[in-house]
C-alpha cells in the first residue's frame, strides 16, 4: 500500500505542468487611475493635475508643527523648577 501510494504521488506530480503560464483575468476592468492615465494618453493636452494631494499631508505637518513647538520653542514648566533635595532620616 505504501508503495502504491508512492507511485501514485509521482505520477500524479509528473502530470503537473511547470512552465509558467499567463492567464489572463477578463472577468476585472480597470481602475479608476488607469482609466484616467489612459484618457490623459489618448488625449494629450487635457491632462490637469490638481493639488488635492497636498491635503493628506497638512495633518501630518500640523502634529510636526505642534510637537516641535512643544520641545524646542514653548519653554515647558518642568524646565525651569529646580529640583530641592529633600531629607530621609
Amino acid at each position: 500500500m505504501k508503495t502504491l501510494t508512492y507511485i501514485f504521488a509521482l505520477l500524479l506530480l509528473a502530470a503537473c505542468s511547470t512552465a509558467p503560464e499567463i492567464i489572463p483575468d477578463s472577468t476585472v476592468k480597470d481602475n479608476v487611475v488607469i482609466n484616467k492615465l489612459n484618457y490623459a494618453i489618448q488625449n494629450p493636452g487635457t491632462f490637469s493635475g490638481n493639488w488635492g494631494w497636498i491635503l493628506w499631508y497638512l495633518p501630518v505637518v500640523g502634529v510636526v508643527g505642534v510637537w516641535a513647538w512643544r520641545k524646542f520653542i514653548k519653554e515647558c514648566p518642568e524646565c525651569g523648577k529646580t529640583e530641592e533635595k529633600s531629607e530621609n532620616p
